[in-house]
């Protein structure tokens, strides 16, 4: 089943009309009328529907069911992952972030980072994409890019935070409403960095694999572990 993203979706709708661009994906799906699909409002709703009219400009569906966080996991988790040189690499962790289940997405500026700056529209295009491919309820928030102590400053203190380290533990369950997974970019966090995060009470180490991982793989691994644990 499709997913289009209907903004303007509330818990007491009884119809959507698509415009714009899901309109145009609408038709590039060719959806028919009588077709079910899922719709999105990306602030915690999705809804079963059936395409009743299809027009140059429109398409308007029957909302049958309304689904309140759908797809959405029970707890808070933030990927804050060093930005990295590779654009498509960065772009590659922001979509299987959001298809696990991330609430909030950070690039990290830090000491090894070769960039200082990411493309907020593309990265909002491929948030809203990944969205409607996971069926899920709600659009995952993007931060602007900031450095460590800015992220730590920003977290709360009930928020638990993972540093993915070899000299960590295995994963293991506990209980949180909140968790910050934290990964480095290329080369890793600084010796200040993991300094900042290492002295944080609310920081744990997380042993991830074996070998070492490529800071993407390193983010998802971690995410995957976490989605197992806390179902």
């Amino acid at each position: 089943m499709e997913c289009l993203y209907a903004p303007d979706i509330e818990p007491h709708s009884t119809n959507a009309i698509l415009t714009g661009d899901e309109a145009q994906h609408a038709r590039a799906l060719r959806l028919r009328t009588g077709e079910n699909i899922m719709l999105s409002n990306g602030r915690g709703y999705c809804a079963d529907a059936v395409v009743e009219e299809i027009s140059k400009e429109e398409v308007t569906c029957r909302l049958v069911r309304i689904l309140p966080e759908h797809g959405e996991l029970s707890y808070r988790v933030t990927i804050a992952l060093g930005i990295l040189d590779n654009r498509e690499r960065m772009e590659f962790a922001l979509e299987k972030a959001i298809e696990l289940g991330a609430s909030d997405f950070v690039p990290l500026l830090t000491k090894y980072s070769e960039r200082d700056r990411t493309k907020p529209e593309r990265l909002a295009a491929k948030a809203l994409a990944a969205m409607k491919q996971s069926h899920r309820a709600r659009l995952t928030r993007l931060h602007e890019p900031m450095t460590l102590q800015a992220l730590l400053t920003m977290l709360s203190t009930e928020t638990r935070i993972i540093l993915a380290d070899t000299e960590g533990q295995k994963p293991s369950p506990y209980d949180a409403e909140s968790i910050c997974l934290c990964v480095g970019p290329e080369g890793g966090f600084s010796e200040e960095e993991q300094i900042l995060l290492r002295n944080d009470a609310r920081t744990m180490l997380w042993m991830l694999a074996p070998t070492r991982l490529r800071a993407e793989t390193a983010a998802l691994s971690g995410l995957s572990a976490l989605t197992l644990f806390h179902q």
